[in-house]
């Protein structure tokens, strides 16, 4: 993959902090917690979910990068969810967590050769899969819960 699509690729991924940051803005803490419908997450469960996927995805990248084929073990979000006490915590750790992580995994992936880009780690149910893959699955996630939060902010301001 040539430079500039690793390049475009983090710029995309540290983006996403600023955007989370400009999306919550303004919101209350009953507007944090408005369900969007039975069953779904409320705002703050989307932040506490995207810190606690970004802390074990850089885990993952970190791991591909410094071993050989690592074993990357999956998790239960909806576990997560139900016993971190996602709803009861202050979301401004989880929004500055997920920033100060996006920052510094964004400088070390800047300076990863195409190489380090190509190592595999083996995940518990997608198999084996290359750094770079991952990282778009990454870039990918992060991008949909964004879209999450802005519909629900969406539906939560125009009631």
């Amino acid at each position: 993959m040539p430079r500039e699509e690793y390049t475009a690729l983090i710029s995309k991924y540290a983006e996403a902090y600023k955007k989370l940051k400009d999306i919550i803005a303004g919101l209350n803490a009953e507007e944090m917690l408005t369900n969007p419908a039975p069953g779904k997450w409320c705002i703050q469960e989307i932040l506490f979910h995207l810190m606690d996927s970004e802390i074990v995805s850089v885990e993952r990248i970190k791991r591909i990068i410094a071993e050989e084929n690592p074993f990357l073990p999956s998790y239960d979000q909806e576990k997560f969810a139900a016993h971190l006490q996602y709803t009861a915590l202050d979301p401004k750790g989880a929004i500055v967590t997920f920033g100060m992580l996006r920052e510094t995994t964004s400088a070390l992936l800047a300076m990863l050769t195409d190489e380090t880009w190509n190592r595999k780690g083996n995940h518990e149910q997608r198999g084996s899969i290359t750094l770079v893959e991952y990282f778009r699955l990454m870039v990918t996630h992060g991008e949909k819960h964004i879209d999450q939060i802005l519909a629900i902010r969406k539906n939560i301001l125009h009631k």
